[in-house]
């Protein structure tokens, strides 16, 4: 059998490190399962050869902690992003992708900067710092004076509602996470008390670590009214048990926040394009956002898929495959304030006259060890994969082959793509430090190289890498969706709401053409 899997590679033209895999499908009912599936017989000598190549040439663990380890964090608006761009610029270089372009665009950017609140305990009458941070776009400048009398207090999951008259004027609210029967982002509520009078709102995090995440808002693009802060699980419920303690006696607070707000700030994408042979006009775009927040250095998100997206071009570029539909790989910047370098990316193809060109995308956020992808509602796609999981199955037993058709959230880039009606593929993965410790690390400091093993992304590599070669060189799941299909997919998949919401559903959807 291993004669014959030898054989086979060498007539299809490949050399020893494609032959050098045969024995790895040794036992394997490789031939069986590649005749009832979708794959070409002679699409898999690339294939094997991909999997080879990373096996013992993979680059995406060293240049990521190389990576790491010189640029660190690197928040939207700051120069280790910018810094780290130019990195990343040169490194497809040297791989061999040409050309590779920086498209450069607007964006709206919140850093942070000063953070200091303060408690008085009565019993010593000392102030007592508390280790809070900002969420982003809370408001550029905040001063709670001592002399202010503003009092701190306790309202758990509540959430006051526009018609009622309860007032919080010149209150600090400390509050569990959680948005009430309506579940409010972060911001929405935070406005929604300062509709009623509060100066700030202080939420106790669900784990004993302080988040760096985004204020959550529709238009998660602008500064909100009063700031919006975090504080440590521990800290915030002991906070909670003091003010519950003093019952009516009002325990004063004081602070001062200082953050930047940018109206326009410039940034940056990264596009390098592998032309297609056969049919050039025809782009898959493969993608992950390469901005972090501030606390840690993105790690795992996103380092690792930026790494992912390399560790396949050079793997593409070293094996010597030649896609024959066009790929944009692309490191979108400004994606944790808001997605705003995927919507430029799709506002710039438009603007070249080749938005029907886009014909697929995989966003890469966050790597380790895939075990299937959400197919975002298209079931053609689920099948597509499922099919070509079961040859990935015969190369890694260990491959689970989860594939889901549901319609997932719209958390990362693949919602600018979809919004313009380019189906996506999002993988998910099986990282060792499991999914519990991921969301624990999530946003957080804790986000460093050391979570992030090198078989996680050699693994993560491989069968992406595997479907991307499906995606540039067969035949597509489903062509683009329609602006006329668009506004019953999403209904179909009840997220209508959450787009208009978002500010994100189009007025053509309601009164086009489809609805005449």
């Amino acid at each position: 059998m291993d004669h014959n899997r030898r054989s086979f590679l060498k007539k299809m033209g490949y050399g020893a490190g494609a032959v050098a895999m045969a024995p790895a499908l040794s036992g394997c009912n490789f031939f069986d399962t590649l005749s009832k599936s979708d794959v070409p017989t002679d699409a898999i000598p690339k294939m094997v050869e991909l999997w080879e190549h990373i096996s013992s040439s993979s680059i995406g663990h060293e240049k990521l902690g190389e990576f790491i380890d010189t640029f660190g964090t690197r928040m939207v608006g700051t120069q280790p992003l910018r810094d780290s761009e130019e990195y990343c610029i040169n490194l497809f270089g040297e791989i061999g992708i040409s050309p590779v372009e920086p498209w450069q665009f607007k964006a709206q950017v919140w850093n942070r900067n000063t953070c200091t609140v303060e408690i008085e305990r009565k019993e010593s009458g000392v102030w007592e710092p508390l280790d809070v941070i900002c969420f982003a776009r809370s408001p550029d400048e905040t001063l709670i004076s001592e002399d202010s009398e503003a009092e701190l207090v306790y309202v758990g999951d509540f959430v006051p509602d526009n018609s009622i008259s309860t007032t919080y004027a010149n209150k600090v609210i400390l509050a569990t996470g959680a948005g009430g029967d309506e579940k409010l982002g972060r911001g929405e509520k935070a406005e929604r008390f300062a509709q009623h009078g509060a100066l700030a709102l202080i939420i106790i995090n669900k784990r004993d670590v302080l988040n760096a995440a985004g204020a959550g808002i529709p238009d998660s693009k602008r500064a909100i009214a009063i700031p919006a802060l975090n504080i440590k699980k521990t800290d915030g419920e002991e906070l909670r048990d003091y003010l519950l303690e003093r019952g009516s006696s009002p325990i004063k607070i004081k602070a001062s926040i200082t953050n930047k707000n940018w109206e326009s700030k410039e940034e940056i994408n990264i596009v390098a394009e592998l032309q297609g042979s056969e049919k050039p006009d025809e782009i898959i775009v493969v993608g992950g956002h390469i901005d972090s927040w501030d606390l840690g250095p993105g790690a795992v998100d996103n380092g690792s898929g930026c790494f992912t997206i390399i560790d396949i071009a050079n793997a593409f570029m070293q094996i010597g495959y030649q896609p024959k539909r066009t790929i944009h790989f692309v490191l979108f910047g400004a994606e944790e304030q808001g997605m705003m370098g995927s919507e430029a990316y799709i506002a710039e193809m438009t603007s070249r006259g080749l938005r029907e060109n886009l014909k697929y995308y995989v966003n890469i956020d966050m790597s380790g060890n895939a075990k299937g992808f959400n197919t975002f509602g298209v079931p053609e796609a689920k099948q597509m994969l499922d099919n070509l999981g079961e040859v990935i199955r015969e190369i890694y037993p260990e491959y689970i082959n989860e594939n889901r058709d549901h319609m997932v959230g719209f958390g990362s880039d693949q919602r600018s793509f979809l919004v313009d009606g380019v189906p996506s593929l999002n993988p998910y993965h099986d990282m060792e430090i499991g999914e519990e410790r991921l969301q624990e690390i999530y946003h957080t400091h804790m986000d460093t190289m050391d979570k992030i093993s090198v078989d996680d992304v050699k693994r993560h590599s491989q069968i992406i890498g595997t479907v991307i070669m499906r995606l540039c060189d067969e035949p597509l799941p489903r062509a683009r969706f329609s602006d006329a299909e668009l506004p019953f997919y999403f209904r179909k998949f009840g997220k209508e709401a959450e787009l208009r919401k978002k500010g994100l559903w189009k007025d053509e959807w309601d009164h086009g053409p489809a609805f005449k």
